[in-house]
């Protein structure tokens, strides 16, 4: 009896009737004790039930505290959610831990949004997954269960781009229209996005039906829709919930006038949709948030996130930046930080590049690549890899491989011959049996294999005799296919088991999947963090094969991509952090870390953005790579050491361990290291330009603050002992620090134990499993340690790597290294250092006006 009630309560729920409402109406219908207690039993369950969408702990939300939690999960009376649930679990096989991931995430997304029952409402959301991560999956999920909880129409703004508008037409055509086509009125098909339908609105409408439409964000397409919105009638929008789902809410839909006076066509008529539909959710769904998050809130009618954020959570088998490239540490990391990034990632040399791309727009017709040695390399990887999946029962599968090196249309159909006659001549030399070629291919690929072992992903290596029968056979041969505007043939999944090599430009930058990628072979540029996280095509999944995809592009790239994870794990850091604190996205503004040489998004969408008062207070930067092959460079930062030290020797003071301390530094003398000592170029978030400024700068805002030092020189008891004196200190014990096994120069990951926040406070008592946090409070306490710690570590050249360690490699310098870091006090008033946020100010009346943009495809008959 108590599920039937409360099967009957939540029925009244989504008609819009208050639980306490619901109950008293079902009340008067019973005289009786007992069924009186059922039903107060099933109301105690669903406001138990419902208080429960509090308590979830993934995704990481933001939400403003005036939305009250109303959705608390599926029900059993639900019919759109369990169908798609089972449809992913048993007909797409899909593994239990995503289906159960899909599902939470999708919760936590629906229960954000306004009650559908509600007399009014507007919501605005923004849901941030990961590029290639499954973000079309967590939409479905939230419109079959949003169709379950009340709403009735699904408008999908899908890209740019007919063949994007397709993909997710068909997606969402087999997951949610196929699986219940009774309960389903489509407004758009795969061939006919949405046009001038003779349809009467009204009647449409006047059923229980849900209704669905995916339209490309083009103007003609969306006013069309809008018109036939603002038909019906006044009376039927009022009983009609609707959802607006804006894929790639960052492209075009953001406004990018560079002032909100003027509104480009796209926001428009967004904001007109939102004007005209008395009953809407809006959620953008996006891997690259910054312009959105940077749209000034005080502008009521504009799309910031006002109501919730969202932060899916990252799949266990995702192959996104971090991993792919590893990322610097943020301060609220644990150390040491699990090892990220994997040996994948080539380099393309500079002195190639002529060869690869045109120098300028006037050559570009006439321009020819060539198979330089890097691309020879990508082409031979990828013929092996693709021979390795079939050895291990994948050959049912597809295989791709990328070639992404110019954005000019014309150049990438001059390429397809050439790289066509050189996939001929290295199969043809395989099959004639020529003993050099096959030498050369079985050195090539005990190479990569050394280089990330199978066993680090938890596969058994494929060797090169077991997949030499498989790069000859016919349905392994890769047929190499242009994808930009000019080419008449593209990209087709639908016949199993496809051998890609695409070449093309700005069609593989956004959006378009390409499946199974296995070789990326990038030489593009980007200016713009959204730009250069977009184009990362091989980012997804990748299983069964999970050691073998490669990228090769320049080190500068893979730099840029390094610092995007960077960026990328702080945003979702700041969004936890204000959760727990019980902040809004009207409360907060998303903090985005500004590197060096880009742009964070592009500027006209940047308009209200404001630098934000973010500084190194409280934080501890510290050196993690060093140029370890370069004796100059080393000799050069241990120097920087040794005239630091000879100056501070008599203010010695106990140090914790066997390490040494020194106090009362005066600022000068920090300031004089800090000049003489040289970073790795890829610390640029806290170059030695910057430290000063800070230093500097926070020193007389705060007089007094930064005037003195203490000095740490961290060693270890039974260390070896250092190549050279450090001055008066004479021979000292060295640390050990092992690098990471691949990269160019060495990446230790992490430099600081959580101890040496306190190395020249011997006397304090460290509680154990005790934080960062916790640290730098007791640290605090002491007044003569309110003073910021300069720590020093002499590395040893040859540090060894823990036995075991699938991730590290003996260091093998040519010399001792000088690390170097700094535990920064928490001053009341910090300065500031470079991040963005968006302004969150006094709201302004001003009408804007609006301005057509120019968009791909922009007419009638696009």
């Amino acid at each position: 009896m108590v599920n039937s009630l409360r099967d009957a309560l939540v029925a009244q729920l989504k008609r819009g009737i208050e639980l306490d409402a619901a109950v008293a109406e079902q009340s008067q219908w019973f005289t009786e004790e007992t069924p009186r207690r059922a039903l107060a039993e099933a109301a105690s369950q669903l406001r138990h039930s419902i208080s429960e969408i509090e308590r979830l702990k993934h995704p990481t939300t933001l939400k403003a505290n005036r939305r009250v939690a109303w959705y608390a999960g599926p029900q059993d009376t639900d019919e759109y959610w369990p169908a798609l649930e089972h449809y992913l679990r048993d007909v797409r096989k899909r593994d239990k831990d995503v289906v159960n991931s899909i599902d939470e995430s999708s919760t936590k997304v629906v229960s954000c949004l306004d009650f559908p029952g509600g007399a009014s409402f507007s919501t605005r959301g923004l849901v941030v997954g990961y590029v290639q991560s499954g973000k079309t999956a967590n939409f479905t999920a939230v419109i079959s269960k949003a169709a379950d909880a009340g709403f009735r129409v699904f408008l999908v703004m899908s890209g740019l781009t007919n063949s994007l508008r397709k993909q997710t037409q068909d997606r969402l055509s087999k997951e949610l229209v196929d699986l219940r086509p009774l309960h389903w009125q489509t407004w758009t098909d795969l061939e006919r996005d949405f046009g001038d339908y003779p349809f009467n609105i009204d009647a449409l409408l006047n059923n229980e039906q849900r209704h669905l439409a995916v339209v490309k964000k083009n103007g003609p397409r969306l006013r069309r829709l809008l018109h036939i919105i603002k038909k019906a009638s006044p009376q039927i929008l009022a009983q009609c919930p609707v959802m607006i789902i804006d894929d790639e809410c960052d492209q075009a839909s953001v406004n990018a006038s560079g002032s909100q006076t003027k509104l480009t066509a796209i926001n428009r008529l967004l904001r007109d949709f939102l004007k005209a539909l008395p009953r809407v959710a809006y959620v953008g769904y996006t891997a690259t948030p910054y312009a959105n998050v940077l749209i000034d809130p005080s502008y009521e009618e504009d799309l910031y996130p006002r109501d919730f954020i969202v932060a899916l959570p990252k799949p266990p088998t995702y192959f996104g930046a971090e991993k792919l490239f590893g990322r610097d540490l943020l301060d609220a990391d644990p150390v040491p930080l699990e090892e990220s990034g994997l040996n994948m990632i080539r380099h393309i040399p500079p002195s190639e590049i002529s060869e690869l791309r045109p120098a300028n727009r006037e050559s570009k017709d006439d321009f020819y690549l060539s198979v330089t040695e890097s691309l020879g390399k990508a082409i031979d990887y990828f013929l092996l890899a693709t021979a390795a999946k079939a050895a291990r029962g994948l050959g049912g599968e597809h295989s791709s491989m990328l070639i992404h090196t110019t954005v000019y249309a014309r150049p990438h159909l001059n390429a397809k011959a050439i790289v066509e006659s050189y996939v001929d001549r290295i199969l043809g030399d395989v099959s004639a049996g020529d003993s050099a070629r096959l030498a050369a291919l079985r050195a090539l690929w005990d190479e990569e294999t050394a280089k990330l072992p199978a066993a680090r992903l938890g596969r058994t290596k494929v060797e090169f005799d077991q997949l030499l029968p498989h790069l000859t056979k016919l349905e392994n041969r890769p047929t190499v296919v242009v994808e930009n505007s000019e080419s008449d043939k593209r990209l087709d999944y639908q016949t199993p088991a496809r051998r890609y090599i695409v070449i093309g430009g700005n069609v593989l930058a956004r959006g378009l999947t390409i499946d199974d990628l296995v070789v990326s072979y990038f030489l593009r540029t980007a200016g713009q963090y959204d730009t250069l996280m977009q184009m990362g095509r091989w980012f997804g999944y990748r299983i069964g094969y999970e050691d073998l995809p490669r990228i090769w592009m320049t080190s500068e790239m893979a730099q840029y991509f390094k610092d995007m994870a960077t960026v990328e794990a702080e945003i979702r850091y700041d969004i936890e952090i204000y959760e727990k604190d019980g902040l809004t996205p009207l409360e907060f503004a998303v903090r985005i870390r500004k590197i060096p040489d880009l742009e964070i998004t592009a500027r006209n969408k940047m308009a209200d953005a404001v630098d934000c008062q973010v500084s190194f207070a409280g934080e501890h930067p510290q050196t993690r790579r060093f140029l370890d092959k370069n004796r100059t460079w080393l000799e050069k930062n241990w120097t920087a050491a040794k005239t630091l030290l000879d100056s501070v020797v008599e203010l010695e003071i106990p140090a914790r361990g066997s390490s040494r301390a020194f106090s009362e530094i005066p600022f000068h003398l920090v300031i004089r290291f800090l000049r003489d000592y040289e970073l790795h170029p890829s610390h640029r978030q806290f170059a030695t330009d910057r430290l000063i400024e800070y230093i500097t700068a926070q020193n007389e805002k705060s007089p007094g603050s930064m005037a003195l030092w203490n000095v740490a020189l961290i060693s270890s008891e039974d260390g070896e002992k250092s190549e050279w004196p450090l001055g008066s200190l004479g021979v000292v014990k060295t640390i050990s620090r092992s690098r990471l096994q691949y990269g160019e120069d060495a990446d230790i990951k992490a430099l600081m134990s959580k101890i040496d926040v306190l190395a020249d406070l011997p006397e304090l008592t460290v509680p154990r499993g005790a934080g960062w946090d916790e640290l730098k409070k007791i640290r605090n306490t002491v007044t003569r340690a309110s003073r910021p710690l300069l720590l020093l570590y002499p590395i040893h050249s040859k540090s060894k790597a823990p036995e075991q360690s699938e991730d590290r490699i003996d260091m093998n310098a040519d010399a001792d290294i000088m690390g170097m870091a700094i535990v920064f006090p928490q001053p009341s008033d910090p300065v500031v250092i470079g991040y963005k946020r968006a302004r969150i100010d006094a709201y302004i009346d001003e009408e804007p006006e609006y301005v057509e943009e120019s968009l791909p495809g922009d007419n009638p008959n696009s």
